[in-house]
């Protein structure tokens, strides 16, 4: 039986208010990060960097 894999998809959600909910997927390593990610990335709907955090994959 194959073994799980140490990288998970992730779905990062812009957390600031205003315009529409914007997200990036992406992967992280299990093994070496165990908290939750939360990194700057740039929301077109309000046109600048915003706080993006990790949110399952449904």
């Amino acid at each position: 039986m194959a073994k799980k894999g140490q990288r998970i998809n992730i779905k990062l959600v812009c957390t600031e208010p205003g315009g529409k909910k914007h997200a990036y997927y992406t992967t992280k390593n299990r093994v070496n990060v165990k908290d939750k990610l939360e990194r700057k990335r740039f929301n077109p709907y309000l046109g600048r960097h915003a706080v993006y955090e990790e949110k399952k994959l449904k």
